[in-house]
């Protein structure tokens, strides 16, 4: 229970739900964890950069709010994919 200067507020979480705090520090803790597996933290940001850059290649929209068919998103990934592709076996 947590006192407030007006009232008496109740906390409703179930027990053993993770506060706030504690959820914060395992989100920082499980990005450690997936930068274990590179050399280097300059190894870590290329690859992030390089996987930003693809991801942001093969989304469909260009806008937040924007809507895109669902058929139109599978013809657009299909066609950046080949693209890809094309790139990669070039290289």
């Amino acid at each position: 229970m947590r006192q407030d200067s007006k009232s008496v507020v109740v906390d409703r979480r179930p027990i053993g739900y993770p506060t706030p705090l504690s959820r914060t520090i395992a989100a920082s803790n499980n990005a450690t964890i997936r930068l274990r597996g590179f050399g280097s933290f300059a190894a870590a940001a290329r690859f992030c950069s390089a996987h930003d850059d693809l991801r942001d290649h093969l989304r469909s929209r260009q806008h937040l709010n924007e809507t895109v068919f669902l058929a139109d998103q599978q013809r657009l990934f299909r066609a950046r994919w080949g693209e890809v592709c094309a790139v990669l076996q070039a290289a």
